[in-house]
């Protein structure tokens, strides 16, 4: 099947490890053939098959199975906070006029899996013998599976290389001192997702359609924020799809309250594509925390602080996971009518929206002053 294609081609993956989006489409209607399954254990049904050499980000599964229901080859069912997504009958017509093409990109990734095995047994220096006692200790498994990874994984840039190699002489010396690793990697990768942050407003947004699983992990990560007195005041409001249509008449009764005649409709109109120009909008709105008097228990000022953590956290998330965003705070972004149409009056404050999607564009690079004109160091008393 592969044979006439391009050598980076081969066994339906581009670029060494990823399949084409025809194949990867056509692998999770394989896989939902067997069952109704969630995003993430298609990921891992993935992974199994493949052993550990494919696994899609869910950058790249679920914005597939967007595309595979638009089409309308499987349908999704809410299974409680989660999507669960089956396989239906276009689905499945579908998937049996390219049957040959899938089962010999599964008979590939299947073939990639046994050999990744057959290697580390080799390089363990031993096949496993029928009826050996079990692994006690969990270390050949660890052994097998980090052999597996080294085996499989060709660094295309010298940064991953450093990176990989920062891991292992972490755990090294850990292991020899008997002590817990601490994995400067770890620091690097945080330092990167906060340096590679960046604000996309709504023109450098595409229209696809963002995956609720997607949001949700970018509000849990919001839910984690500091506040004083654990207040936790931050509140939010998700507008997507045709829940859009809420928030654009928010929007337009705002601005057609604001204007009179041709005006007030030209506004209204306006209002109304803004709204529909994001695939996700999240209005930010900070409720505090009050004592038994009604008085505020921290200062409205603290209380905002504490949203604007809260906010950063949820932006950090969006760009580790490729999506593009910005809070955006004025205007009908922190109109009072919309404010109080979304249910948040005094005390409570609508401080913004949060508009999300894929990128249009390519990732912007940025930019900050020095740091030493921003910092006083006072390190004596003198």
């Amino acid at each position: 099947m592969f044979g006439g294609r391009h050598r980076h081609e081969r066994h339906g993956l581009h670029s060494g490890r990823k399949l084409s989006s025809e194949n990867l489409q056509l692998v999770i209607l394989a896989l939902l053939e067997k069952g109704g399954s969630h995003g993430y254990e298609l990921i891992k049904s993935l992974e199994d098959l493949s052993d550990g050499f494919y696994v899609p980000s869910p950058g790249m599964i679920y914005p597939a199975l967007t595309y595979l229901e638009e089409l309308g080859y499987a349908e999704v069912e809410v299974d409680g906070s989660k999507k669960r997504y089956r396989l239906t009958s276009p689905g499945l017509q579908h998937l049996n006029e390219n049957r040959t093409q899938t089962e010999q990109v599964l008979r590939d990734l299947e073939q990639i899996g046994s050999r990744m095995a057959d290697a580390r047994r080799a390089l363990e220096g031993e096949e496993q013998e029928d009826g050996e006692g079990p692994d006690v200790d969990g270390l050949r498994g660890i052994r097998n599976e980090l052999r597996g990874i080294l085996r499989g994984r060709r660094p295309d840039r010298p940064e991953e290389s450093d990176r990989i190699a920062g891991i292992l002489r972490s755990a090294i010396s850990a292991i020899r001192e008997g002590r817990p690793a601490r994995f400067e990697s770890d620091v690097d990768v945080l330092f990167h997702a906060i340096q590679n942050r960046r604000s996309m407003g709504l023109s450098k947004l595409r229209s696809d359609p963002v995956d609720r699983n997607l949001i949700e992990r970018m509000l849990e990560s919001a839910n984690w924020a500091p506040s004083n007195e654990d207040t936790e005041p931050w509140r939010f409001a998700v507008f997507s799809g045709e829940g859009r249509k809420v928030l654009a008449d928010l929007f337009a009764d705002a601005v057609q309250s604001k204007s009179g005649g041709d005006d007030a409709a030209l506004a209204r109109e306006g209002a109304t594509k803004r709204a529909y120009a994001s695939p996700v909008w999240i209005a930010i709105g900070m409720t505090p925390k009050l004592k038994e008097d009604g008085s505020l228990l921290m200062t409205e000022e603290e209380e905002l602080m504490a949203v604007a953590c809260a906010v950063q956290n949820l932006h950090l998330m969006a760009s580790a996971m490729g999506l593009a965003g910005m809070w955006h705070s004025k205007g009908l972004s922190v109109n009072k009518a919309v404010a109080e149409g979304l249910g948040w009056s005094a005390p409570s404050r609508l401080v913004g929206f949060f508009m999300c999607g894929w990128p249009s564009t390519a990732w912007p690079a940025g930019e900050r002053g020095p740091l030493a004109e921003k910092v006083r160091w006072i390190d004596s008393c003198r």
